[in-house]
């Protein structure tokens, strides 16, 4: 494993596929990320209440849920991590409600595993290339 990241480095993420989870996971691990993984809403609303992180990362499609209920969830909405990155299957973005565009980041699926530490990397420090 890396050294941890200077920007912060606890990252939620909220993944309900599990092969995904755990490769999402490696990953982020593997590139000095510590990884509170979540397979739903309901275990990621009880870390977020428990714990703090400085990103969040969650695929938007999560069962029959989508990441907006928590997201635009006023319960949690000095909860939530500063950076929020949406990993979503769906390139048509005008899906996700005004309020949250502002908010978030997306990285569209599919994705090679190395490309989610870079993405986090160049939201992190500015470089906005995507």
């Amino acid at each position: 494993m890396r050294d941890k990241v200077p920007w912060g480095d606890r990252v939620l993420l909220i993944e309900d596929d599990p092969e995904l989870r755990e490769l999402f996971t490696e990953t982020l691990q593997q590139a000095g990320y510590t990884v509170t993984p979540c397979s739903d809403l309901h275990e990621a609303k009880s870390f977020l209440l428990s714990s703090r992180f400085q990103i969040l990362i969650s695929d938007w499609q999560l069962g029959r849920d989508t990441a907006d209920q928590l997201l635009l969830n006023r319960q949690f909405e000095n909860l939530l991590p500063p950076t929020i990155l949406v990993v979503t299957a769906y390139s048509d973005t005008t899906q996700f409600p005004n309020a949250l565009a502002s908010r978030f980041h997306v990285l569209e699926k599919p994705f090679r595993l190395e490309v989610l530490p870079k993405k986090l990397e160049e939201i992190m420090t500015g470089r906005q290339g995507f």
